[in-house]
């Protein structure tokens, strides 16, 4: 399973005359729609689409659309709480939905991804754990899903949670590096690229699906 994750999600896109990216050519693809426009997020939300739709898990056109737009969180830059996480996911797929309404644009599903920090107390110390969250929706109902979880060294967790700096910023001066967040992300750079920030997305994106893909199991 980890290596399907991993390594056996493929895409082929070819651009429409729209602009949009499309898989193949067909008159009524189903339209994805993706609240962010970062790299890791939108290639997370095209691979896992990509493996449902193969399948025949999510829908029976056989091809899929898809459509990025930036929206707002609704909550701080970094998110230190679950509560925060699962917010940010919901309100990024809710926002997206409101911004196409006005756009008399009708996606089949929104896709919101969030990622932060679970703190947890234990005895006198802290483990500062990073994890990402999506928020799955049709229009009418929704789901959450989450990644796994990795801890961040002491000193990058000291910046972000005491310092009050993002991630963002703080993992670039770790690493030596410009916008590692629009690449590998913190993930690649602690797991030496064996699970990237796409990665951790690809698997809040699979979790939240499920109730689409196996709806018996949650009737």
């Amino acid at each position: 399973m980890f290596r399907l994750l991993i390594s056996d999600f493929r895409l082929l896109i070819s651009d429409s005359p729209t602009g949009r990216k499309l898989i193949t050519n067909h008159a009524h693809p189903m339209l994805i729609a993706i609240g962010s426009t970062r790299a890791p997020k939108v290639e997370a939300a095209r691979e896992v689409c990509g493996v449902l739709n193969s399948r025949r898990l999510i829908d029976n056109r056989g091809e899929l659309e898809f459509l990025e737009r930036e929206t707002p969180s609704g909550v701080s830059a970094m998110p230190l709480t679950h509560d925060e996480l699962m917010e940010g996911a919901r309100n990024r797929t809710q926002n997206l939905g409101h911004m196409l309404r006005l756009e008399n644009i009708r996606a089949d599903y929104y896709l919101g991804m969030e990622g932060g920090l679970l703190i947890v107390r234990e005895n006198e110390g802290r483990h500062c754990f990073l994890q990402n969250w999506a928020y799955v929706s049709d229009g009418t109902r929704g789901a959450f899903g989450a990644s796994g979880m990795i801890v961040l060294p002491t000193s990058i967790a000291r910046e972000v949670v005491d310092e009050g700096r993002e991630l963002a910023e703080v993992i670039d001066e770790f690493s030596n590096r410009r916008d590692v967040r629009s690449n590998e992300g913190t993930w690649g750079i602690l797991t030496r690229n064996l699970i990237s920030r796409k990665d951790a997305f690809k698997i809040a994106l699979l979790n939240a699906f499920a109730p689409f893909y196996n709806p018996r199991a949650y009737l």
